[in-house]
């Protein structure tokens, strides 16, 4: 059995090779473009499996790939947190910028699992004809499309990696050490420590959760294991206003999604605050923003603000979003371009809306 670390070392060296010389196939298990914590940690330990199982008498190789440029996940702050305290080689991650899966496309050599998203970016559509499997936890998108032929896992669960631990736990009665960890954290992380009012856990989760304490014996609770890591989210002190708004950024088409780890009302009260938001927009070529905030001290709090005020694109947005059950509450702030809504039905995150930003859109 390959040990995990040994593994990421050995996965970093193969795209240092020239055209991948002596490898007939590559497969890439990648997470999605926000690159958070769930989709740093997915592809890991799912491509750590596959190598230990699927292909481990194979010429196929499975490497884990960042779905982001390696300069912008210094800004994933929880992702680095964990990744240290298990002393993970993060010079052996393997970042978008660093294997050109065009090119092995076009060779035939390219095969994708896609993990915590079942679209494809529009920078990545034409690798459609590689994705063999897909294993995701979020609604079914309608504009979804996919051969027969293409494995497809779709479960609403808190975290994608509740969906990784079970396929491992399917196959064997035990984990690598390294990856149960991470996987365990992740899952505590994204159901925000198991919370009942955070409304995110499912029954796979407190499964795999438990399946994953009895082999790990953790000293910490899982509140304790959540509190740590939402620490780490929250210690953005050495971001600026504007690597906040890409920290955790969902897109959609030219609407922007950003997640901040603090309510959109504290946010905005920084002094770049309009600076940063209108270099983001116009660098991003942006036709909306809705930005969503979370703060968990006491209980679940959440608020959303729509940008720029008057745009078509926000007006239709806005005006569709207040309809739904979020139950928005307009909360007073002394920026023209910008409104702020306390969110009352604190259980729908960004993932509930983000079918609905796709569907108004489609509306154009």
């Amino acid at each position: 059995m390959i040990h995990f670390h040994n593994y990421l070392k050995q996965s970093k060296e193969l795209v240092t090779k020239v055209n991948f010389e002596g490898i007939k196939c590559v497969h890439v298990v990648m997470g999605n473009e926000s690159c958070d914590l769930d989709s740093t940690i997915a592809p890991l330990a799912l491509a750590c499996f596959y190598a230990n199982d699927k292909y481990r008498c194979s010429d196929i190789k499975v490497i884990p790939v960042m779905n982001v440029a390696a300069d912008d996940f210094p800004i994933k702050t929880e992702s680095n947190y964990l990744l240290d305290k298990y002393k993970v080689d993060k010079s052996n991650l393997i970042f978008k910028d660093e294997i050109n899966m065009t090119w092995l496309c076009q060779q035939e050599r390219l095969k994708i699992t896609l993990v915590d998203h079942h679209i494809l970016s529009e920078s990545d559509s034409h690798l459609k004809c590689c994705v063999t499997e897909i294993i995701d936890h979020r609604p079914l998108d309608k504009a979804s499309e996919w051969d027969k032929n293409v494995r497809f896992i779709l479960s609403q669960v808190g975290s994608c990696c509740t969906l990784i631990a079970n396929e491992i736990f399917q196959i064997y009665n035990r984990c690598l050490c390294t990856v149960a960890q991470l996987l365990y954290e992740t899952i505590v992380f994204d159901t925000i420590g198991f919370k009942p009012e955070a409304g995110k856990s499912k029954e796979l989760d407190f499964t795999m959760a438990e399946q994953l304490e009895k082999l790990l014996k953790p000293t910490k609770t899982r509140l304790e294991i959540f509190d740590e890591l939402w620490a780490a989210h929250n210690d953005v002190s050495a971001l600026t206003t504007r690597q906040l708004l890409s920290k955790d950024l969902k897109q959609i088409g030219n609407v922007l999604i950003p997640g901040l780890p603090m309510l959109v009302q504290h946010f905005i009260s920084r002094p770049d605050f309009e600076h940063a938001i209108s270099s983001f927009f116009s660098d991003k070529n942006g036709e909306a923003i809705i930005i969503m905030g979370l703060e968990t001290e006491d209980g679940i709090t959440r608020d959303i603000a729509f940008y720029p005020v008057g745009n078509d694109v926000v007006k239709k947005l806005q005006q569709r979003i207040l309809a739904d059950e979020l139950q928005l509450e307009e909360v007073a702030n002394s920026l023209e371009q910008l409104n702020v809504y306390k969110q009352n039905n604190v259980l729908h995150s960004r993932k509930y809306l983000i079918p609905i930003i796709k569907d108004t859109i489609a509306e154009k």
